[in-house]
């Protein structure tokens, strides 16, 4: 029955894509949202039970070719986390379920994306009160242990939208407090095993940065570098793109879409919430992140997702 709902709903003329981060071996307080292994093994096991699991790429194109099976699913990656390969490839492989990995390059081999080293810091930090005048930031109290997430978040929140140079020198600063670890991220030779096991490799810009907050020259370097890069170190083609961010307007427009496509790619994706349909342009595909990690939880969000209606550029 619950797999009849899904063919209804998606009829062959709807995608959905689910978009993951990271998958940890064990829960973790200062990344509340991100599944455990366990949790992501459930949610491939019942993608494998209820939908018809498809790489990106085939999806979209039999999407627009219309010859999409009518319960597909996708399910794809941002950013290139070490557990991406570790945790979460040996799950996909296990289920069967194909996924697209979309890499910001320059984190690779040691590397660490701003948002981590904040909450890699606050972790580390000792109890107490600290002054932030330094990234001029009102002071931080961390009376228990339980007080580093909120304080994480109200700090992500404040340094987010900030000018890419300032917040990575406000980050440096922040973070020059404790030792950060240099492990999170994938190593280049990690990321060409996971494309020869047959998982598809995307672009996602060298260093992960809000692209319309950059001149036309630099966002081209960030998303043809990125794209150069990877295919070297896998030695093939890559033909999709995920947006940093990805939010419509806010983190991407019409020029840095233009740019993505003068670049060489063929498919891009955002994160405004929907499902992918033919008439999308095919450098604007919605996905959706799936938050809610129960049974119930998860089909019922999947099940709204297909009547969400997406925002584009245009």
């Amino acid at each position: 029955m619950i797999r009849l709902i899904f063919k209804l709903l998606g009829n062959g003329k709807k995608l959905p894509i689910l978009i993951y981060h990271q998958v940890l071996r064990e829960a973790d307080p200062m990344r509340p949202c991100e599944p455990t292994a366990i949790e992501f093994a459930q949610q491939m096991a019942l993608l494998k039970n209820y939908f018809h699991p498809i790489s990106l790429t085939d999806g979209l194109n039999q999407l627009r070719s219309g010859t999409l099976p009518k319960d597909a699913i996708a399910v794809t990656f941002d950013d290139g986390y070490e557990n991406n390969y570790s945790v979460a490839l040996p799950i996909l492989k296990e289920h069967n379920v194909p996924a697209t990995f979309f890499i910001a390059s320059d984190f690779l081999d040691g590397g660490i994306m701003w948002n981590d080293a904040v909450i890699e810091t606050m972790r580390r930090l000792p109890l107490g009160t600290h002054d932030l005048s330094d990234i001029g930031m009102d002071p931080i109290t961390l009376e228990t242990e339980t007080d580093r997430s909120p304080c994480t978040e109200s700090l992500l929140k404040a340094l987010k939208h900030l000018p890419f140079d300032e917040r990575a020198e406000k980050v440096n600063q922040f973070s020059g407090r404790v030792r950060l670890p240099t492990d999170l991220m994938m190593t280049s030779t990690q990321l060409k095993l996971l494309s020869e096991s047959g998982m598809e490799i995307g672009g996602h810009t060298l260093s992960h940065p809000i692209l319309t907050k950059l001149s036309e020259s630099e966002a081209q370097t960030q998303i043809i570098e990125n794209k150069h890069k990877i295919e070297a170190i896998i030695g093939k083609p890559i033909t999709s793109f995920a947006y940093p961010n990805g939010k419509p307007f806010q983190d991407y427009d019409q020029s840095v879409r233009e740019i993505v496509k003068q670049a060489g790619y063929s498919i891009a994706v955002t994160t405004s919430h929907g499902v992918a349909e033919a008439e999308n342009n095919p450098f604007e595909f919605p996905r959706y992140t799936p938050w809610r990690k129960e049974f119930f939880g998860f089909l019922a969000q999947m099940g709204q997702n297909y009547f969400t209606k997406a925002t584009f550029v245009s």
